[in-house]
């Protein structure tokens, strides 16, 4: 694993000197996308899901529990990155964790639903559809525990970023 600058010096040999430049305004860029989409998707799936009003273009007074909680959702976000400290790392990886353990349940719960005949009625799986939907399941399963074991056992890893070789004309 390396730093953002490692990273964007790796990117020199393709782009020049605007290398840190271009990568500060990409990793800007997913940052603001991330921060602002994330709250507001969950927003609306707790206030949708409670059968509460939602949306952007609506008041406080018209929606109170989005607001609400699109709100609180930013005030923990600032608050931990503000208060993490040292331990900011632990929720880069997080995701990773909760995304390895999840991930075999949902895929399982998935077939057995696309194959209950009661609830998908005439849209039950083929036999060729459960052969490639077990078999895609196998190996994303495979996949999530490799992940989630690289994620909590790290082992010896460069400290530096990948390079990319590339022949310079002279």
């Amino acid at each position: 694993s390396g730093n953002a600058g490692q990273f964007a010096e790796a990117l020199r040999p393709l782009v020049g000197d605007m290398a840190k430049v271009l990568f500060a305004i990409g990793l800007f860029n997913a940052s603001c996308f991330g921060a602002i989409t994330v709250p507001l998707s969950t927003a609306y799936a707790i206030t949708e899901s409670l059968g509460s009003e939602s949306g952007v273009g609506r008041r406080a007074r018209e929606a109170p529990l989005f607001i609400g909680v699109f709100t609180f959702q930013i005030i923990v976000a600032a608050l931990t990155v503000l208060l993490g400290g040292d331990h900011l790392s632990l929720l880069i990886t997080l995701p990773n964790l909760v995304g390895g353990a999840l991930l075999p349940i949902i895929l399982i719960l998935s077939l057995k639903l696309i194959n209950n005949r009661r609830v998908m009625g005439e849209y039950t799986n083929t036999r060729a559809g459960n052969v490639i939907a077990v078999s895609t399941t196998i190996v994303l399963i495979l996949l999530s525990v490799t992940l989630l074991f690289q994620t909590i056992f790290p082992g010896n890893k460069s400290d530096s970023p990948p390079t990319v070789k590339l022949e310079q004309k002279k």
